[in-house]
């Protein structure tokens, strides 16, 4: 008996160890695909704010294995709602292999990095993966709804306190109350705000009218002289 009393904490840390290590290879697996004989390997930051500049990459190997030298990479950013991309920039090769790009947000929310190249076959190769942009003003927001609305209970409950042998006022506990309780569903609602990049849907328009941005995508196949020939990805 006291045997297996030994063999049940053993257990009992098994059961709840072997989960969390599974969780971790899911996500270390995640890090890494392998595209057209690429094995691609995600570098990207801890954490992505609003207004201030992330930077993502990729470490590329090569069907033979070898680090992809000199590869016309781009990076984009796509917007999940409208598959469109809201970003595009030339990947630069800090080091042999490795190819990165810098992007600022301007609104919090989920967004695809798509890295884009042309494999030696000409086939297009589009590493993805899924990114979530924060913003900072939403954790303030939420502070100074819920400080407010602590400050507006005590002032409340503070001036209902008997005083001069007058009885407790429930009236102006409950007024103190009620308005802490609007600060913090306001301060809520500003951060949910925030959260989700809600000021992408704020039209703001000029004295000459609203702006409109198009962008068609053309691909073109042009042959000189009986050759094949390519433009670099978005030139």
């Amino acid at each position: 008996m006291r045997k297996m009393k030994k063999l049940v904490l053993p257990i009992l840390l098994l059961i709840l160890i072997v989960p969390v290590i599974a969780h971790e290879e899911e996500e270390h697996e995640g890090e890494t695909m392998r595209l057209l004989g690429y094995q691609i390997s995600v570098v990207r930051p801890e954490a992505v704010y609003v207004n201030e500049a992330a930077e993502f990459a990729i470490q590329m190997d090569d069907p033979e294995g070898k680090f992809a030298r000199g590869m016309d990479v781009q990076g984009q950013i796509i917007d999940p709602v409208t598959t469109n991309a809201i970003y595009y920039a030339a990947a630069e090769e800090p080091y042999p292999g490795e190819y990165s790009f810098k992007w600022t947000p301007s609104f919090a929310g989920d967004y695809y990095v798509k890295f884009i190249f042309r494999a030696e076959d000409d086939q297009i190769v589009k590493p993805t993966f899924a990114v979530n942009v924060e913003d900072k003003r939403a954790g303030y927001a939420l502070m100074a709804g819920i400080i407010a609305g602590i400050i507006c209970v005590l002032v409340g409950v503070f001036a209902a306190m008997p005083r001069k042998k007058k009885k407790f006022r429930i009236m102006s506990a409950l007024a103190g109350i009620g308005v802490g309780v609007l600060f913090l569903f306001l301060g809520y609602l500003v951060a949910g705000f925030y959260e989700v990049g809600g000021e992408r849907g704020v039209v703001v328009c000029g004295p000459e009218g609203c702006d409109l941005v198009l962008r068609w995508h053309s691909q073109l196949h042009m042959t000189i002289c009986g050759e094949d020939y390519h433009l670099p990805l978005e030139a």
